[in-house]
């Protein structure tokens, strides 16, 4: 189509009263925005009340400085017991990262390596990869949701055993599950059976049981006792009760317990971010190398990706998340009745967790943008916007990382 000549002004000049109208609309909504930490806290309580969620645990760390740790609401309605800083909340798909912080470890030490088979390391778990022999199934297919796998079925989903089941038990539970649907590594598919496989490798070449590795290996040497993947006798006591829809549910056993069943408390989670804002160093003690936590932050089971887009998209269970030209990483979590996110800024060295005993995961989603601005706003922008002209990911069943 061809424009006349006497439009373009005409266009010019709309397209800058829009920018203009867009600029202001902006500044109005920022201002609307908390500028303090106090006008932070108070929009936090706001939200809870406005949606009727009980209670939130919520942590924002900067360098070596912890600018909030703070409990709001109730952890538990009938007996009116407030949220503090030990307050132990479930964090769902947080657990994943630990999966993958396992295995950049045993690697590290040369145990095993990313680009190792499945199929070798772990033939007694079954699988069906129809291109296994050209396109096998390696370890970083696992942690970055590119086997081809589906996403776990109703079957998975409802095992609620109160026995806790071992982890060989879980994979053998429902195995049909984990059959490739498409070549691996050309697209992303979540999948939480892949992960708990992943998990699975690091008790075979370990020798011990891993919530124990995790327990010796990463929880004790970054100071957080509590923390577990297990319903202990300290997470009866001080577990935030779950709520939907303001009905109390009872603590769910997830089958596949390192890919959901992580449990920990505000106070845990400052320890968490400095330990990534810090590069694997926390506590004086080195417990993973700055270049692990950079291969943790990339993919590289997707082909045709450049250099700048492989820190872009989904890494080792470390997933991306883009405000305002900066580039957060971490992982988000739900279970019923419980949410969280969990994200860190590694150029800025800051970072931040909320956790709520209610299930509406739009909840976490609206303080944490609340606390995204807060932690930005005085920061000099340096944009990074996705880049997909050379590749475009395709997306299978990709549900939430959560």
């Amino acid at each position: 189509m061809k424009i006349s000549k006497k439009i373009i002004p005409v266009l010019v000049f709309l397209l800058f009263i829009f920018n203009d109208s867009t600029s202001f609309a902006q500044k109005a909504s920022d201002d609307s925005k908390p500028q303090t930490l106090t006008a932070l806290k108070y929009s936090i309580q706001k939200i809870l009340n406005e949606t009727k969620t009980p209670g939130a645990g919520v942590v924002m760390v900067s360098g070596d400085e912890t600018i909030l740790l703070e409990g709001f609401g109730k952890a538990d309605i009938k007996n009116n017991i407030g949220v503090n800083e030990n307050t132990m909340f479930r964090l769902g798909s947080i657990s994943k990262m630990y999966v993958a912080l396992a295995i950049l470890k045993l690697q590290e030490e040369g145990r095993l390596n990313l680009k190792d088979k499945i199929s070798v390391l772990i033939p007694e778990i079954k699988f069906y990869n129809p291109w296994e022999d050209k396109y096998p199934i390696r370890i970083e297919n696992l942690l970055e949701h590119t086997t081809g796998w589906d996403e776990w079925r109703f079957a998975e989903l409802g095992s609620d055993d109160p026995k806790p089941k071992t982890l060989k038990e879980a994979l053998d539970f429902y195995p049909r599950a984990r059959t490739s649907r498409y070549i691996p590594g050309t697209r992303i598919g979540y999948s939480n059976a892949g992960m708990s496989v992943a998990a699975y490798i690091v008790e075979k070449v370990s020798g011990i049981t891993f919530e124990n590795y995790i327990d010796q290996y990463f929880f004790k040497p970054m100071g957080m006792e509590n923390m577990t993947f297990l319903q202990t006798e300290q997470y009866k006591k001080t577990g935030a009760k779950l709520y939907d829809n303001g009905i109390e549910l009872s603590y769910f056993n997830i089958l596949y317990r390192p890919s959901a069943a992580l449990n920990g408390s505000p106070k845990d989670m400052v320890n968490m971010i400095k330990f990534f804002i810090n590069r694997g160093k926390i506590n004086n003690h080195q417990i993973i190398s700055d270049s692990s936590l950079l291969r943790m932050e990339r993919s590289e089971s997707l082909p045709k990706l450049s250099k700048s887009e492989l820190y872009k998209v989904y890494g080792l269970a470390n997933a991306p998340d883009y405000y305002k030209g900066f580039l957060y990483r971490g992982h988000g979590g739900s279970v019923p009745g419980g949410n969280a996110d969990f994200a860190y800024l590694p150029e800025y060295k800051m970072g931040y967790a909320v956790m709520i005993n209610g299930g509406d995961e739009e909840v976490v989603d609206k303080i944490a943008g609340l606390i995204k601005y807060y932690q930005t706003k005085d920061l000099i922008q340096k944009p990074v916007e996705p880049d997909h002209k050379k590749y475009k990911i395709q997306m299978c069943n990709f549900f939430s990382v959560k």
